[in-house]
């Protein structure tokens, strides 16, 4: 595909007071603005293909007002479509911490919504064209949860207490 290699997606506060998703071309120097809003851009994430770059918005709330640590508050999830900046808005996980897990493939990436109480609950799907999400797995997990690249098999670790909780110790989801 076109530029596959040689574009590189980066936020910054480069045309205003808030940071944005921005493209580098590091073949002709070009830098073209793909976002802008008055919430902070953070953790790009190519899709597997190139064709999609996704980002969260967040914003602080006072006092810490900008100060670069988790976000209080999150403001959206969008994809941009790299070919035409189509922006797409996204569902939005619940909690306060952004998180893309991963992609299942060229248009589907994995997130999960997070808490204090239970940590972190309801794997799922999320189609990118769409916004359509499907369940991957409902069970509470602490915080992280990795994936084999093999067989797609899921190991996270759980605690007692949770409504959702497989108890405690470390699972494995084939």
């Amino acid at each position: 595909q076109p530029g596959a290699g040689r574009l590189l997606a980066f936020t910054g506060a480069i045309n205003g007071p808030t940071s944005d998703l921005y493209l580098y071309d590091t073949q002709t120097g070009e830098i073209k603005q793909l976002t802008s809003g008055s919430s902070q851009s953070v953790s790009p994430i190519w899709s597997p293909d190139g064709q999609y770059i996704l980002n969260y918005g967040v914003s602080w709330s006072s006092p810490s007002g900008g100060a670069i640590n988790v976000a209080d508050q999150r403001d959206g999830v969008w994809a941009v479509r790299v070919s035409d900046g189509n922006l797409i808005t996204l569902p939005m996980p619940k909690g306060d911490t952004p998180f893309f897990f991963a992609w299942q493939d060229n248009s589907h990436y994995i997130t999960y919504d997070n808490d204090y109480e239970c940590f972190s609950t309801n794997l799922r799907s999320v189609d990118v064209i769409t916004g359509e999400t499907k369940s991957i797995m409902d069970y509470s997990f602490m915080w992280t949860i990795a994936q084999s690249p093999e067989n797609g098999a899921l190991l996270f670790s759980s605690v007692a207490g949770c409504a959702s909780s497989l108890g405690e110790g470390t699972f494995l989801l084939l």
